[in-house]
């Protein structure tokens, strides 16, 4: 099995010259929001002697705030007024967005400008709202993702599951099939889902679902802050290992190093 990397989306044309409709995961797809998400869920949490520890925060991401706090409960047996934590958990994300300017990751924003003329855009993420229309308004991406093209799972009125069979509905676009789609997201339990109807699926490798994805047609890994070691020589120098080897390779960096591992771009092409 060849592992193939590639520095940007322009290297692997070829898996969109088809797509009509790209869908968009927000967190952890878009940008690095997850590390801010839990950053503001742990100041919020230390009163109570809670610390979500990287095992609790991989069983979290792809579900709602609600479902969240019912995983917290149980996990730790502890209670707190979700309207107000809601509230303060929110207001405490934004402003850590605009105090550490988070950006957007590079290849997403080269995708949006290469395809906005070829492909209709969508965001279909559990995310709430407030947060979706604050976090494009503030990186002014309005105009790739139009308000009508934006779908909120995080109170069950849509699933993503449905939306992914039945993207034709729900963009407005007649006789879109399942080839014609392409899906980019973070979380393995929606990739599967997407991947069970046909759609085409780039997974977005980040510190918390590394290692977990399948399936996926190709793998766009994050750049981690702090670049201390260039993987995309690491990956080079072993890609014609097979693909355990490599992710062995890749745990024991990250578990060595933790954020000091740079990451680059890297797509894995599977099945190859």
């Amino acid at each position: 099995m060849n592992d193939l990397m590639y520095n940007n989306i322009s290297e692997i044309e070829n898996l969109f010259s088809n797509k009509k409709v790209a869908i968009f995961d927000l967190d952890g797809t878009i940008a690095d929001t997850e590390s801010l998400h839990w950053e503001a869920y742990n100041e919020l949490l230390e009163p109570y002697g809670v610390t979500l520890q990287k095992e609790h925060i991989q069983k979290y991401i792809g579900h709602s705030e609600v479902q969240i706090y019912k995983m917290i409960h149980e996990d730790f047996n502890m209670h707190f007024d979700e309207e107000k934590f809601f509230k303060d958990r929110i207001n405490k994300f934004l402003k850590l967005v605009q105090k550490k300017n988070l950006k957007p990751f590079p290849f997403i924003i080269e995708f949006l400008k290469k395809y906005k003329d070829s492909c209709s855009f969508m965001i279909v993420t559990s995310q709430i709202p407030t947060v979706v229309n604050n976090l494009l308004s503030f990186w002014n991406f309005d105009e790739y993702f139009s308000v009508q093209n934006r779908f909120f799972c995080h109170d069950g009125v849509y699933k993503k599951s449905e939306i992914y069979r039945n993207v034709a509905k729900y963009i407005g676009i007649e006789s879109i099939t399942p080839d014609e789609v392409i899906l980019f997201e973070d979380s393995p339990h929606y990739i599967q889902e997407a991947k069970k109807v046909g759609i085409s699926v780039v997974g977005i490798e980040h510190r918390y679902n590394a290692s977990t994805l399948t399936s996926c047609d190709a793998i766009l890994t994050s750049e981690f802050q702090n670049k201390k070691i260039d993987m995309n020589i690491m990956y080079r120098r072993i890609k014609q290992e097979d693909k355990e080897q490599i992710n062995d390779l890749y745990m024991k960096l990250l578990n060595n190093h933790g954020s000091n591992v740079g990451m680059g771009y890297r797509i894995s092409r599977l099945g190859l």
